[in-house]
């Protein structure tokens, strides 16, 4: 009696693991975030744009756009530093080539212009185009270059600002020179086609 039931809790298990794996390798696999893993490159690089761009948290904008949802799209140490962050009106994803583990994405962005840690913003209206190359991982999709900084939106840009405005009252010239860039970027604002 005592071997039949160690056989049958055995098989449940067996069985249970299957099904999981099942889950995983299916056509939607779940992120370490509440959100439904998309399963196409360029639904990747559209996550990865959209964590950056007007992240969901906003806990951690100050991080400019969500890191940890950011990261989820990329293979690891993808992420790079910079001091400055490119501040968009909209982009939009295109997609240029796939192979059945490699896949090239383009993303051509409305580029406003560059917004310093210092809080200046500087107006460079353009437009940019970036390739992101991805690679298939356990039939995941994930980003692997070019490392970038962030596009972020105009609404995302404003709220940095006034994070930064509470975080340095006492320095006049620093509060005086963020105000400045949030009625530049806030005259833009109207305009954007994803804030």
């Amino acid at each position: 009696m005592k071997k039949s039931t160690n056989v049958l809790f055995i098989g449940i298990w067996i069985l249970l693991l299957v099904i999981l794996s099942i889950q995983v390798s299916g056509a939607e696999v779940k992120g370490k975030s509440s959100i439904t893993y998309p399963t196409t490159p360029e639904g990747v690089v559209e996550a990865f744009c959209k964590a950056s761009f007007n992240p969901t948290n906003i806990q951690r904008v100050n991080d400019i756009g969500d890191i940890e949802e950011r990261l989820e799209f990329t293979k690891e140490d993808f992420i790079g530093g910079s001091d400055c962050f490119h501040v968009a009106l909209a982009y939009e994803v295109i997609k240029v080539k796939k192979s059945t583990k490699e896949a090239k994405v383009k993303v051509v962005y409305h580029y406003l212009g560059g917004l310093c840690g210092d809080g200046s913003f500087s107006i460079r209206k353009k437009t940019e185009e970036i390739t992101y190359n991805l690679t298939k991982i356990d039939n995941v999709w994930k980003i692997f270059a070019p490392v970038t900084a962030p596009y972020i939106s105009v609404k995302t840009a404003i709220r940095i600002l006034e994070w930064e405005i509470e975080q340095y009252k006492k320095d006049s010239e620093r509060v005086t020179e963020v105000r400045k860039s949030i009625n530049i970027l806030k005259k833009y604002r109207q305009n954007s086609k994803l804030d």
